[in-house]
């Protein structure tokens, strides 16, 4: 299971602790939001205690994907199409002793789980010209697609979308993400609020995909 390290400029950071308290059960333990602010993996909105209430991933989706450690997951997007699942998540990378969650994409589909950094997915760029691929040969947007990075910026890194079939997936869990933020925030209008931002726009700079969606909800 990949977990690409080169990504664009904006960091998931967890501000004062851990966001998930996991349980020491293993495969299917339950897990709570602990009393503390975080970055949620998409917009980069900071969620405020008691502010704004995400889905948990059912125990039974975490056990397929043992790479995820076995831990239980707040779920910012899901895309469901013939032949599996997409998720935006955060959630305990494998072999990390920190145990402090991240923003991950995960795909389930009849070759099994597959999962990225949610930075690295939503980092992909159109191409200006033609796709290299007539369709989908993929996982998940951004899997095994050579990386790009700014001279003399290593942390500002992204992809380019390969084909239409990988462009119309992340585009969909961009979509579903405004429709679980405007759920959990009680509605469109305050989530507008926290997204229709100058520096939350530029916060995405380096995320085309997300701030085309923004500036589409916006109407900037």
């Amino acid at each position: 299971m990949p977990w690409t390290r080169g990504h664009a400029r904006r960091r998931n950071i967890i501000r004062a602790g851990a966001i998930i308290m996991l349980s020491t059960c293993g495969f299917g333990a339950r897990a709570a939001v602990a009393p503390s602010d975080y970055s949620e993996p998409i917009f980069g909105l900071l969620v405020e205690q008691g502010k704004a209430s995400f889905d948990m991933l059912p125990a039974a989706v975490t056990a397929q994907c043992k790479g995820l450690g076995g831990t239980a997951s707040l779920v910012f997007a899901h895309v469901k199409d013939a032949t599996g699942d997409a998720y935006i998540l955060l959630a305990s990378p494998p072999n990390d002793p920190t145990g402090a969650p991240i923003g991950v994409t995960m795909r389930i589909d009849k070759s099994g789980c597959t999962a990225e950094k949610s930075v690295w997915t939503l980092s992909g760029q159109a191409p200006s010209g033609t796709y290299v691929m007539a369709k989908a040969s993929f996982s998940l947007p951004g899997n095994q697609a050579p990386k790009l990075c700014d001279a003399g910026a290593a942390d500002s890194c992204h992809y380019m979308l390969r084909s239409a079939d990988e462009e119309r997936m992340l585009r969909a869990l961009v979509d579903d993400a405004v429709l679980r933020a405007t759920r959990a925030w009680g509605g469109l209008a305050r989530f507008k609020d926290k997204a229709c931002t100058p520096s939350v726009m530029r916060n995405n700079d380096d995320y085309p995909v997300v701030r085309a969606r923004l500036s589409q909800l916006c109407g900037f």
